[in-house]
């Protein structure tokens, strides 16, 4: 079934997959000194979506509803 799905969604990979990308780019390994937004180990543009402040506040929000947590459970009590 993998094959199917990568054909749809080429960025699909497996948890040891993602994982061993992730450790290259935490440890600094992949691209030492860069930040930024990668897909598969090459940088890439995060979405517009992803850089709007009112989304980010409105997600927040959210999942601070959805799960629950309220200032006394939290250390970030700005953010609420």
């Amino acid at each position: 079934m993998r094959p199917v799905l990568r054909l749809m969604d080429p960025t699909m990979r497996t948890a040891q997959e993602a994982g061993h990308d992730i450790a290259e780019l935490a440890t600094n390994t992949a691209f030492p000194g860069v930040r930024g937004y990668f897909t598969l180990l090459k940088q890439d543009e995060s979405s517009p979506d992803s850089k709007n402040e009112d989304v980010q506040e409105t997600i927040w929000k959210k999942t601070l509803e959805w799960t629950g947590i309220n200032e006394e459970e939290t250390g970030l009590k700005s953010a609420l």
